[in-house]
C-alpha cells in the first residue's frame, strides 16, 4: 500500500528541488540585438519617401481630373444634342438659360468648323495618295486641290482660298508641324518639276488648266512662306 501511495501521490519536494527542476527545462536562446532592434522597427509606422507620396498625389489628381472632364464632356453631349433639336438649356428651377444655350450653340458652331477642316484635310491626303497610286489619265477634277470648295477649273481656284486651306489645316488634333513646315512640305509637293510626273498623264483638253492651276498654287505658296517668315523675323 505504501509503494502504491508513493505513485498516486508523490511527495512534495522542497524549493530548492523546484529550481533545480526548472534548470534543466530547456531555455529559449537569446534574442540578439539585431532581433530587437527588427521588432521594434516593425513596431514604428511606415514613412513614405516624399518623392514617391509626390508621385502618388499626383496621380490621384490626375485621375480625378479626368473623371470630372468626362462627366463633363458628357452633360455637354446632351446639352447639344438638346439644342440641336431647336431646344433652349433650362436652369434647375425650370427657366431658360439664355447665357448657358449661347455658350452650347457657340460650341456646336466650333465642333462642327472643327469636324469640317479634319474632314477636308484627311480627304485631300487622301486624294494623293490615291492620285499617286493610280496610272490612268488624269482630268482637272481629278488634282486633288488645297481649295475648301473643290474648284471645277482653273477660275474657281484663288490664292486666298489656297493660303485658308493649309492655314485650317493646322487645327486638325494631333498636328504638330508649324505654318512654315506645312508650306514648305506642300512647296516641295507643287513644285512643277515634281508635278511633271502628273502632267504627264493629263488628258489633252485640261493640260492648260492644270499647268495653270500648279503654278498658282506654288506661287501661292511661295508668297505666303515668305510673309510668315518676316512675321517671325519682325516679332
Amino acid at each position: 500500500m505504501t509503494g502504491l501511495g508513493y505513485f498516486a501521490f508523490p511527495p512534495t519536494g522542497s524549493a530548492a528541488d523546484v529550481q533545480l527542476c526548472q534548470e534543466d527545462q530547456p531555455q529559449p536562446p537569446p534574442r540578439s540585438s539585431a532581433s530587437l532592434d527588427s521588432s521594434a522597427d516593425a513596431t514604428k509606422p511606415r514613412r513614405i519617401h516624399p518623392v514617391v507620396d509626390e508621385e502618388e498625389r499626383r496621380r490621384q489628381e490626375s485621375q480625378r481630373r479626368r473623371r470630372i472632364d468626362a462627366a463633363s464632356e458628357l452633360a455637354l453631349q446632351s446639352e447639344m444634342a438638346h439644342v440641336r433639336m431647336g431646344l433652349s438649356i433650362r436652369d434647375r428651377y425650370g427657366r431658360v438659360d439664355k447665357a448657358r444655350t449661347e455658350f452650347v450653340r457657340g460650341e456646336i458652331r466650333r465642333r462642327d468648323e472643327l469636324a469640317r477642316v479634319i474632314k477636308q484635310w484627311e480627304t485631300y491626303e487622301t486624294r494623293w495618295h490615291m492620285l499617286l497610286a493610280s496610272e490612268g489619265p488624269v482630268a482637272f477634277t481629278d488634282i486633288p486641290w488645297p481649295s475648301p470648295t473643290p474648284p471645277a477649273s482653273v477660275l474657281d481656284l484663288h490664292p486666298d482660298a489656297v493660303v485658308q486651306f493649309f492655314v485650317e489645316s493646322l487645327q486638325v488634333p494631333g498636328n504638330v508641324a508649324t505654318e512654315t513646315e506645312r508650306l514648305r512640305s506642300a512647296l516641295l509637293r507643287w513644285h512643277p518639276d515634281k508635278m511633271s510626273v502628273i502632267l504627264s498623264r493629263v488628258v489633252e483638253s485640261d493640260l492648260h488648266s492644270v499647268r495653270e492651276g500648279i503654278n498658282l498654287v506654288f506661287r501661292t505658296l511661295h508668297e505666303r512662306i515668305h510673309v510668315v517668315k518676316d512675321n517671325v523675323t519682325s516679332s
